[in-house]
């Protein structure tokens, strides 16, 4: 199977910034994680595209391996719902895009035809980036795993469902949404 270039995906992020400036960013992201401190905030293109070239190809890898772990119990059917929580630019998104992708190719799933995929982050700034994103990534998707897009139509609702886990009550978007998933 070929692989998916993930840092090619990150550029999509760049969207015209000067390395520089993407390299100050990345600095930034690493020293809040290093000192153990959370006031990086998500909230500007920049800091976005800092995490994505930093910790997106990292984290779509580690979450799809972790997926090939589980079995597809939630994954019947001709429709399937999955909510992404604390989805951020995406990556949970593009990790089951990934296992499914894989699962397809591989003969499984020949029922499945529509995946809709919705982002629930208390972030709606990352909408823009993944905005940038999503139309790389189906790219890739097509390249590595020819005619998944004809066989199996992936939604992904924009914009993304603003919810903070952190706090105790469910707007009635994200519980329809969670109610609804099955993953």
């Amino acid at each position: 199977m070929k692989r998916l270039n993930l840092f090619s995906l990150a550029e999509a992020a760049l969207d015209g910034f000067r390395p520089s400036q993407v390299a100050a960013a990345v600095e930034a992201l690493s020293a809040t994680f290093c000192e153990g401190r959370h006031d990086f905030g998500y909230d500007s293109r920049l800091r976005q595209a800092a995490y994505a070239v930093h910790l997106l190809p990292t984290h779509i890898s580690d979450v799809t391996r972790l997926l090939c772990d589980l079995p597809l119990d939630w994954c019947h059917g001709a429709e399937v719902q999955v909510a992404a929580l604390g989805a951020g630019p995406g990556s949970d998104v593009f990790a089951i895009c990934d296992l499914l992708a894989r699962e397809v190719d591989d003969g499984q799933l020949a029922d499945l035809q529509t995946v809709t995929l919705t982002r629930l982050d208390r972030v709606t700034h990352w909408d823009q980036t993944f905005a940038l994103l999503w139309p790389r990534w189906l790219e890739l998707l097509e390249q590595r795993s020819p005619g998944l897009l004809t066989a199996v139509d992936l939604v992904t609702p924009f914009p993304s469902v603003c919810w903070d886990a952190q706090q105790p009550d469910l707007s009635s978007a994200a519980r329809e949404v969670l109610t609804q998933a099955d993953l």
